[in-house]
């Protein structure tokens, strides 16, 4: 279990630790259970109290106030699953600077370029990972930037675009063509309702827009959010 967000939470449970018990259902008898969950919040508390129950093998709570970044969290639960399976004798494998350093995932932290200008894609769509995507997106681009964004109609767009509201010069908002599951670009520009929201209907003419902005600022970027979608409907452009 990596980490536990408030989504599909029509499902799963509007709570932490409702997640956590659904999601802890896969954890069986004799079992390793790997956490990337503090300890200490309402979720991690479910899944120790899982594993007690549930007799595993060994439990490890992979988590730490130190983690930054979304690649410190990964290599803090990779490294204890390979642990968890060494101590099971089915694996030997360690994580060195080397791994680390190729393992890419397309669409979450990709670092990409159009027309000149940097372009961050994240495919973060809760909050959380939004915010910890732009703290991380900002350290390597200190400098104004505009974002695009699309967001799926059974999240909660104006939590998911606050943080990106808070930040940047202004938002394109845009949407999926013949998705039928993410709002529409003029529905999402009404629901947000903030002056430095824009809309277009095309993720490509969106990231075109906001390229063109960035260009006009010293240091400007662009940041790609919201939706796993838009991202994949956006990276041939910018590859």
């Amino acid at each position: 279990v990596t980490t536990i967000e408030l989504e599909h939470t029509n499902i799963l449970g509007s709570t932490h630790a409702a997640i956590a018990r659904e999601k802890g259902g896969i954890v069986k008898e004799g079992c390793h259970l790997v956490s990337g969950c503090d300890p200490d919040s309402g979720a991690g508390r479910v899944l120790q109290q899982i594993a007690d129950e549930r007799g595993v093998a060994g439990y490890a709570a992979a988590w730490s106030q130190r983690d930054k970044t979304f690649e410190d969290a990964n290599v803090r639960v990779a490294t204890a699953v390979l642990d968890a399976l060494r101590e099971r004798g089915v694996a030997d494998a360690v994580l060195d600077g080397d791994v680390i350093k190729s393992s890419r995932l397309p669409g979450r932290m990709e670092r990409c370029s159009h027309s000149g200008v940097p372009v961050m894609l994240d495919g973060g769509h809760v909050p959380h990972s939004i915010e910890m995507a732009l703290a991380e997106a900002r350290t390597e681009h200190p400098g104004p930037f505009w974002a695009v964004i699309a967001v799926h109609r059974e999240k909660d767009a104006v939590a998911l675009a606050a943080p990106i509201l808070d930040m940047a010069e202004g938002v394109i908002v845009t949407t999926i063509p013949g998705s039928g599951v993410h709002y529409g670009s003029t529905e999402l520009l009404e629901k947000l309702a903030h002056p430095s929201v824009v809309s277009m209907e095309a993720p490509g003419e969106a990231l075109g827009e906001a390229t063109r902005r960035a260009q006009g600022l010293e240091g400007g970027w662009v940041f790609v959010t919201g939706s796993l979608y838009l991202i994949g409907a956006v990276r041939s452009l910018v590859r």
